[in-house]
């Protein structure tokens, strides 16, 4: 035994590494054109859906750009009430966010749709988008 008491430890043979095994080479291309891909039959695209959702109030559905301010009663009912809309109803107009709509519905009550610009609760861009869809009862 050698000095401090260790045994010498002897050192294992190494074994030969084995040559990795290299794939077989692949087969040349078939001399064949390839087959074209099979036909893809599309089905008909079902019609476009042209009756708007009765949740949202037709003065936000038909926006048409150039909207003008009502002249009938009938067609004021139409428009959102600012001081009864609930939040999801309110985020449904134009560029109307879920913040936005949160702050329409905490400044209440309102005496004019002006009043979102003039208490600054909404931008004059965002009122601008709006005013003709909403009203004060």
């Amino acid at each position: 035994m050698p000095i401090g008491g260790q045994a010498m430890r002897t050192p294992l043979p190494v074994q030969p590494e084995s040559p990795v095994p290299t794939p077989p080479p692949s087969a040349p291309p078939p001399s064949s054109p390839p087959a074209s891909p099979p036909a893809v039959t599309a089905e008909p695209a079902p019609p476009p859906k042209t009756t708007a959702p009765q949740s949202q109030p037709a003065a936000v559905i038909e926006q048409s750009g150039a909207a003008e301010a009502p002249s009938s009663p009938t067609a004021s009912s139409q428009r959102l009430d600012l001081n009864t809309a609930d939040v999801r109803t309110l985020r449904k107009l134009p560029q109307v966010t879920r913040s936005r709509a949160r702050a329409i519905v905490k400044g209440r009550p309102y005496e004019s749709v002006a009043d979102l610009v003039g208490r600054k609760v909404i931008s004059k861009k965002a009122y601008a988008a709006i005013k003709d869809l909403v009203e004060v009862r």
